[in-house]
């Protein structure tokens, strides 16, 4: 049964007033930085099905990001690419497998991960906490960052077709994916996760969800999606307590809102 809405519903629980602000400015700082690719081939990994290489990039604060990058030999044409997130106790694998499969894949270190930690190293299990206390220095600031500058990479890549780009991971890296996904706007990459049956309540560092990211951007089809899949509608931020609906709330999305308490929020 459809629920009415107030649309000037105000939540208790306050999102900073900067909020929106300081995420645009994390995106411009980001885009500041060129992305100075380096893609060198690793002949010792690589086998008769599977060109294997070394990449490295620029990320936001100029740190330099690795990732393991796998091409299948055999290709005709542009290829569809994935790019996956890493584990947080684990470091990224050579995503042989799916590029085996004919895609063009990136499996990359953000800040913190073996060989990206040169410049920044809080150690374990220092990444989830480092910096927690500033926003502006907070380890996962520069992590969702360093993933988001992986799609960048794949778009650079002649060998790629742009419009079948996907990302995938799990523990971690599943809420990586979700996030990026969602940040990017790539809702075909959303609706695929999901039916591979990836966690849809995955979380970040500091509690963000998927919901979160979509209820912030305003993107009330990908916020419906979610929902539909069992996204918890009640999660809340580890800073703030903040749910999806505050967030929604503070963006002055009234469709979004109808929808998270039509699911239960409040």
């Amino acid at each position: 049964m459809a629920c009415r809405v107030d649309e000037n519903y105000q939540s208790k629980a306050r999102k900073p007033d900067d909020f929106d602000a300081f995420w645009a400015d994390v995106m411009a700082q980001a885009a500041r930085v060129d992305l100075n690719p380096e893609v060198e081939p690793d002949p010792l990994r690589s086998d008769d099905e599977v060109e294997v290489f070394q990449v490295f990039y620029d990320s936001i604060d100029h740190v330099r990001v690795a990732a393991w990058y796998c091409l299948p030999r055999e290709r005709r044409g542009p290829l569809p690419a994935i790019l996956i997130g890493p584990g947080y106790l684990g470091d990224p694998a050579i995503p042989k497998g799916w590029a085996q499969g004919g895609y063009a894949t990136l499996c990359v270190a953000p800040r913190g991960k073996l060989r990206s930690n040169a410049q920044f190293n809080p150690g374990y299990p220092g990444l989830l906490t480092y910096g927690i206390v500033d926003r502006n220095v907070y380890s996962y600031r520069g992590f969702y960052v360093d993933a988001w500058r992986g799609i960048d990479f794949l778009l650079s890549r002649d060998e790629v077709d742009s419009d079948r780009i996907g990302v995938r991971g799990s523990s971690q890296g599943g809420g990586l994916a979700l996030c990026t996904a969602a940040m990017r706007g790539e809702v075909e990459t959303v609706r695929e996760l999901l039916r591979e049956g990836l966690d849809v309540n995955a979380a970040q560092g500091d509690g963000m969800t998927a919901l979160h990211w979509a209820a912030d951007r305003g993107d009330a089809e990908l916020a419906d999606m979610l929902i539909y899949a069992g996204a918890d509608v009640r999660a809340v931020t580890r800073i703030g307590q903040y749910t999806p609906l505050h967030l929604a709330a503070r963006r002055g999305s009234a469709e979004i809102l109808g929808s998270l308490v039509t699911a239960g929020s409040d």
